[in-house]
């Protein structure tokens, strides 16, 4: 860095003259392994100038930043004088972007067929990058630009191209994807990177159906048989102890319906004993009732009989008919 610093005297020259230069953050060291710049004389009105190289970090924001600058200087007659003065710097980050994280849907494609190329753009710079966009760079295939935005410093964003194949690459399985950008200051600049993209036989042709079949073939075969010989005596042994319970239940439901049909033709039938019985009583009340009335006539017709007996016996004795009444 140049630094111009002006003899403002128009008559006083500027002697041994020392300029310390940094900020107080230290952000900004120098290269030497020290700030202070000397400088013998400076004429009046005249301009001098100072250089150091200075460094930062790589982690540095990239912005605007105060640096101080101190001198310390006499005028030839042992008059010492101090003077600061502060100037801004601004620190420029290199833009250091990559590719990863590529995948493209199908494994690849054919001339004129379709797919889907998706990958991760990272900024590993301490600055961020603006209006990005990306598009291909390539022969082997055609695309339109698509608008990715922007990303921030030490931040990845993701991409998506849809590419179309225009002519073989399977020597090399890869084409050139660019990206374009803009820096803090408005500044454009490009990027190109090589990622993974067949383009060749198209990923629906016969060979691949036969290799779908190979692969089934394989899978078949990696089960053991007896792998499938136990797992029929599981699923035979679960139908049986299924069955049984079945049966078991079913066979209780049957038993517990048997036993209240009994109970029902039980209480029935005693049911019917009960109304039985009540009826022959009331038949055999009704006999002795007709018994005692045929007695009480039989009663009534003997009384009577001798009733006129007794009378004929005196009417006899006051006729005359009779002279002993124990005749009678």
């Amino acid at each position: 860095m140049k630094i111009h610093v002006m003899n403002s005297s128009e008559k006083t020259n500027v002697c041994n003259g020392k300029f310390l230069i940094g900020d107080e953050s230290g952000n900004f060291l120098p290269t030497s392994g020290s700030n202070a710049v000397f400088v013998d004389k400076i004429e009046a009105g005249k301009t001098g100038d100072i250089e150091i190289e200075l460094k930062t970090t790589a982690e540095l924001p990239q912005k605007n930043y105060r640096l101080m600058i101190k001198g310390d200087f006499d005028d030839g007659n042992g008059n010492n004088y101090s003077a600061s003065e502060s100037v801004y710097l601004t620190v420029y980050q290199e833009v250091k972007m990559n590719v990863t994280d590529v995948t493209l849907t199908p494994d690849s494609i054919g001339i004129g067929s379709t797919g889907s190329l998706v990958f991760t753009i990272n900024n590993q710079g301490s600055a961020g990058v603006y209006n990005v966009s990306v598009s291909v760079d390539d022969s082997a295939v055609s695309a339109s630009e698509s608008y990715v935005g922007n990303i921030a410093a030490n931040s990845p964003a993701y991409a998506t191209l849809e590419v179309t194949g225009k002519e073989d690459n399977s020597d090399r399985g890869t084409i050139k994807v660019k990206i374009s950008y803009e820096d803090s200051e408005g500044t454009k600049g490009e990027m190109t990177q090589d990622v993974p993209c067949k383009v060749g036989v198209d990923s629906f042709s016969t060979d691949d159906f036969e290799d779908y079949d190979e692969y089934e073939d394989d899978e078949d075969e990696e089960i053991p048989w007896w792998i499938w010989l136990v797992a029929g005596i599981a699923a035979a042994i679960i139908l049986i102890v299924v069955i049984v319970i079945v049966v078991k239940k079913r066979k209780k439901k049957l038993a517990k319906l048997m036993e209240e049909e009994d109970e029902a033709e039980l209480f029935t039938d005693e049911k019917h004993e009960s109304e039985g019985d009540s009826k022959t009583d009331t038949d055999t009340s009704d006999v002795d009732e007709a018994d005692d009335t045929d007695s009480v006539e039989a009663d009534a017709d003997d009384s009577a009989f001798y009733e006129n007996e007794a009378e004929e016996s005196k009417d006899a004795v006051y006729e005359g008919e009779v002279e002993d009444p124990d005749d009678l």
